[in-house]
């Protein structure tokens, strides 16, 4: 996935070593299959919750258990796109997978906002 905005080794020797550590990291062909299978469990994750959703005539019938892992998929998300910025800084934006990847943990942050809210009663009023 668009390794080619990470800097050659020449112009990362003013990074950190940390910070070369992660792009290297990055740039490996095992972590893009990882992130993929991830994102394909995530799929199914998403067709078995929105399954039990549409047999259910409350607000949520997917249990804990499937929020708990559509969490962990938010959580991976997260970190992945934690190491993006941390290594290529704004240049993670000349990505559209960057971009795509900050979209959704940002609604999935909000998700689970708006989820917590409404289960402790605080209900946004949004007309």
């Amino acid at each position: 996935r668009d390794t080619h905005i990470i800097p050659d080794a020449a112009d990362q020797v003013e990074w950190s070593h940390l910070r070369r550590a992660v792009a290297t990291l990055l740039q490996q062909e095992y972590f893009d299959s990882t992130i993929g299978v991830v994102t394909f469990l995530n799929i199914i994750v998403m067709v078995v919750d929105t399954n039990a959703n549409a047999e259910c005539e409350t607000v949520d019938c997917s249990g804990p258990l499937l929020s708990a892992i559509g969490l962990l998929f938010l959580g991976v998300y997260t970190c992945e796109l934690a190491l993006r910025l941390f290594a290529l800084r704004c240049q993670a934006f000349r990505s559209v997978w960057t971009v795509i990847d900050l979209t959704v943990v940002i609604s999935g942050g909000l998700e689970v906002i708006l989820k917590a809210s409404s289960d402790q009663g605080l209900v946004i009023d949004m007309s």
